[in-house]
């Protein structure tokens, strides 16, 4: 198969399925953070009967056109100072934040986890979903000099961060929030999760989408990230 249709594979419906099965069952309390419109954290409020579902996002078109199901609405630029801090104000406090396809869009996502890290309550957990740099068709694509950005997927232009398994992790887990468990999220070709499967795991990091998180505020202390990203492999 050739490459060209890596966008349409890169399919959040297919791929965060694997995410709806990391989330605590015990949530009541959800904040989709630049979750366009809600759709997925609708789905989640659904699978766990959560009480209340806060979307926050920068798009006001998005927010207009609010999944059922969800509960507030609040527009929010998250890396702009006081923005989150507003809508745990507002609409806190959140026992389950989502970021799903997110944090990649950022400059400096380090800082978001720590400012996250400092409004969650004790116990409290993210759930992250963030795609695979490592990707084979993103590596047979940098080796051939065909990357071509496009308007969504793997390829999307506005991805500013790439991550491979231990750097997401790392992003994660940057200020001191606890691994709680981890997941892969895979496109809709079943060749891929075959792959992971037969080779016992071993060509997991090249078939792999999407790298899917779940962390928890186990601490009060917060170690400043500050600017992990120039630290470290990218992978």
């Amino acid at each position: 198969m050739g490459l060209k249709n890596t966008a349409l594979l890169y399919d959040p419906v297919t791929i965060q399925a694997g995410v709806r099965r990391l989330v605590p069952a015990t949530t009541r309390r959800i904040l989709d953070l630049g979750g366009g419109r809600g759709g997925n954290g609708a789905v989640v409020k659904q699978q766990t009967g959560a009480e209340f579902l806060c979307l926050a996002d920068l798009s006001d078109a998005a927010l207009r056109e609010a999944a059922p199901g969800v509960d507030a609405t609040m527009t929010c630029d998250i890396e702009t100072a006081g923005s989150i801090e507003s809508v745990f104000a507002a609409h806190g406090p959140f026992d389950l934040v989502l970021l799903l396809d997110v944090l990649e869009h950022l400059y400096d996502p380090w800082r978001i986890i720590a400012r996250l890290h400092a409004l969650l309550g004790h116990g409290s957990h993210l759930l992250s979903s963030i795609p695979n740099i490592q990707n084979y068709r993103t590596i047979i694509r940098a080796a051939t000099g065909s990357w071509r950005y496009r308007d969504t997927g793997m390829f999307d232009r506005t991805h500013l961060r790439f991550f491979g398994k231990r750097s997401a992790i790392d992003l994660m887990t940057c200020t001191g929030l606890t691994l709680v468990d981890q997941a892969k999220g895979f496109g809709p070709k079943a060749r891929d999760r075959l792959a992971d499967r037969l080779s016992l795991g071993l060509l997991g990091p090249f078939v792999t989408m999407q790298h899917q998180i779940l962390v928890s505020k186990t601490s009060e202390t917060i170690i400043d990230p500050g600017f992990c990203g120039s630290a470290g492999p990218t992978a």
